[in-house]
């Protein structure tokens, strides 16, 4: 059977707004995914909360520069990556040039140890204002916020480049008005369909 593996931060993790726990398998978008794919695909799930995409100081798990080389050997016919607004966090005052350039080495290494992959990038949500009123402020500033605008034409301008598909998530979905962060339920599914429809579509695999 054909291999799918879902690599993200806690919006693939499947955070809950509302109480900081996890959606349950039904409920967050990955699960939804391998619910629909399971007569066709393997799903792997792989969400780590606070998971960055290339900052240097993130540790464990939570650097997936790191964290998806476990994946590389595995020959999955196709990579879904849901990551990078951590990397927006004001402690790493990453600008336009570090950020682009972060996640090109992220692409390259996948790209460089798993050649046979075919790679689905999906742009994570615009971050909203109320996150600087939330639980995240701590880490997220306004600048954060500007940055997250930034991301979907940086991410789809690699993608061309590396020959990768694209979702702007932006087009379809929004994060939640509890912290300006996170995906709420409803919002899963329509990831989870969006996905699928776009992999039936349009991913030959």
């Amino acid at each position: 059977m054909k291999k799918i593996l879902c690599f993200g931060d806690s919006n693939t993790y499947g955070y809950n707004p509302l109480n900081g726990e996890r959606f349950q398998e039904n409920e967050r978008w990955t699960g939804i995914f391998k619910q629909l794919c399971k007569s066709d695909f393997e799903v792997v799930e792989d969400g780590c909360n606070n998971r960055k995409c290339f900052s240097e100081l993130a540790i464990n798990n939570m650097n997936g520069y790191n964290a998806i080389n476990k994946h590389l050997n595995n020959k999955y016919d196709l990579i879904i990556l849901q990551i990078g607004i951590n990397d927006l966090h004001k402690i790493y005052s990453n600008d336009k040039l570090q950020i682009e350039q972060g996640f090109e080495k992220f692409i390259k290494q996948i790209k460089d140890k798993s050649s046979e992959s075919k790679i689905l990038i999906l742009s994570p949500s615009k971050i909203k204002k109320n996150i600087l009123n939330s639980s995240f402020s701590s880490l997220f500033d306004e600048n954060s916020i500007i940055k997250s605008y930034w991301i979907k034409d940086i991410y789809k301008s690699l993608a061309d480049k590396y020959g990768c598909f694209f979702i702007d998530l932006n087009m379809e979905t929004d994060v939640s008005d509890i912290d300006g962060l996170h995906y709420t339920k409803d919002e899963h599914k329509k990831i989870a369909n969006l996905v699928y429809n776009f992999v039936i579509q349009n991913v030959q695999i």
